[in-house]
């Protein structure tokens, strides 16, 4: 017998997670005759595939596992809850800190989400906490330690009721510890790569633990879409979410190099869109959603803003967008003052 907690999607909707065991399980998401904001069910696993769920009404209907019982996590990094325990989420004592390491944790595999997201240098969280509004689980990345700190404070009822897990953990080509380097005056600049980091200003160094990416997706999952801003690693992540079985349906990052856009084009992404990060705050949401949950949300200024086909504009097909970034790129190149635009590429694999 194992317990688990609803989380609502929507009104009605909750999808449901807990533990078999020390095995991490997820069932279909579960409509329901009325709204709840949170609910703990008692599950009765049944066979192989099948759990018994008593939503505390008398009543208990079979679910169908979206995954194998016995490829299923434990629910270590997710957070627990326990018969009886009353969680308020909003108390320090339940503040969980950042994973630093996945040492430890067993390997979920490539298995597809539709419901996963990961954010790719989260910096202050303001795309991870757009993200967990719009319904979707997070996996949120970022190297500097104070800031995931902060972040693990700040979204600690996300962090305990599930939906998102912090990594204070560097991207690199091989596991280890290595010199990270934080701009004192531009934070969304620290990098791995003094240079990139300072651009002039004073930088702190911290040791940071670095693992590949594909340790990351193995640990959690293949997702949806990756939002990528790191500074001088985005193509380790790349190169990892497109060797996954199912890649993810969206792909962003920042600046929309030339040959990161030619590895995407050969992976299978035929849908591009380049878009004007200062432009952002003046996004409005759609109504109803094109991806998630429909909410009233604004943009703070420095936050990726949508994404999937919540992104403004058109999508172009790889030869148009080709021929548009190198334009793109040699218009940049003419500019003699500061340039005060910054620019993320969007692309969509075909289905």
């Amino acid at each position: 017998m194992i317990f688990y907690f609803g989380v609502e999607r929507g009104p009605g909707n909750l999808v449901f997670g807990g533990k078999v065991g020390e095995r991490w399980v997820n069932v279909r998401r579960i409509k329901l005759d009325r709204p709840h904001a949170q609910i703990r069910a008692k599950i009765i696993p049944l066979d192989e595939d099948h759990v018994s769920i008593d939503l505390g009404s008398g009543s208990a209907i079979s679910y169908r596992t979206e995954i194998p019982l016995d490829r299923a996590r434990t629910l270590s990094s997710f957070g627990e809850w326990k018969v009886g325990q009353q969680k308020t989420a909003n108390d320090s004592e339940h503040y969980r800190p950042p994973l630093r390491s996945l040492d430890g944790l067993p390997v979920l595999g490539p298995l597809a989400a539709a419901d996963l997201i990961y954010d790719f240098g989260m910096h202050i969280g303001s795309d991870t906490e757009f993200y967990l509004k719009k319904g979707f689980r997070v996996v949120a990345v970022e190297a500097n330690p104070v800031l995931a700190d902060a972040a693990a404070f700040r979204f600690r009822n996300w962090v305990n009721i599930g939906r998102l897990v912090i990594l204070n953990i560097g991207v690199g080509s091989s596991a280890g510890t290595f010199a990270f380097y934080v701009n004192k005056t531009h934070s969304e600049w620290s990098s791995f790569n003094r240079e990139i980091a300072s651009r002039g200003h004073p930088v702190d160094t911290k040791e940071v633990h670095t693992i590949p990416p594909k340790q990351m997706f193995a640990a959690f999952g293949s997702p949806y879409f990756v939002k990528i801003d790191i500074e001088g690693h985005d193509h380790l992540v790349i190169d990892a979410a497109i060797e996954l079985p199912t890649p993810p349906t969206y792909i962003s990052f920042e600046n929309g190099d030339i040959a990161l856009f030619e590895t995407l084009a050969k992976a299978g992404y035929d849908a591009f869109k380049l878009i004007n990060q200062r432009t952002v705050p003046e996004i409005a949401q759609a109504s109803p959603a094109l991806e998630g949950l429909t909410i009233d949300y604004e943009f703070p200024f420095g936050s990726s803003g949508p994404f999937g086909e919540e992104t403004p504009g058109c999508w172009k097909e790889t030869g148009a967008m080709r021929n548009f970034l190198h334009g793109h790129f040699e218009r940049r190149a003419l500019l003699t003052g500061p340039d005060v635009d910054w620019w993320d590429l969007h692309a969509r694999r075909r289905r």
